[in-house]
């Protein structure tokens, strides 16, 4: 397995960390030469203890999970006119439900959990029981039942 570091830089300046009232701008350098300017959301840690430009360590962590729906949604050859199943409404399944609808796709979203189905419903999925044999069946909740229920 290939191992790659990073090392996160703070640029305190003068200030002490304990008064809470430092900047929270720090770079992020990567092996290989990459370097990327971060910093806490002014939404979450007001001007001038941050830097708009700056790329917000919660968004970028964000990334990968939404790149590997990306992958999966493509994979799948999810396109438009197409019925999907996406079982599951957690985080996973809502962004696969939203990358699928980008993808033109008609999507039914099936979760135990009343509150979740209701998400799925506001970000667009569809109302009503899936149809029979419906083209692409996405897995999105860590049950063997659910593993059986696209299988079917």
């Amino acid at each position: 397995m290939a191992q790659h570091t990073s090392t996160v830089l703070w640029q305190r300046e003068q200030a002490p960390f304990t008064d809470h009232r430092y900047s929270r701008r720090h770079t992020w350098r990567f092996d290989g030469g990459a370097v990327v300017n971060a910093s806490s959301s002014p939404h979450v840690v007001p001007l001038p203890y941050s830097d708009p430009v700056g790329v917000d360590p919660e968004e970028a962590s964000f990334v990968e999970p939404v790149n590997t729906c990306l992958k999966g949604i493509r994979k799948a050859g999810i396109a438009p006119g197409m019925s999907v199943v996406i079982l599951g409404a957690g985080p996973v399944g809502l962004t696969l439900l939203q990358l699928a609808r980008l993808a033109g796709a008609k999507v039914f979203v099936s979760d135990p959990i009343a509150e979740r189905l209701e998400t799925a419903r506001r970000l667009g999925a569809e109302r009503g029981d899936p149809p029979p044999g419906a083209d692409v069946a996405l897995v999105a909740a860590a049950s063997a039942q659910a593993v059986q229920s696209a299988l079917d």
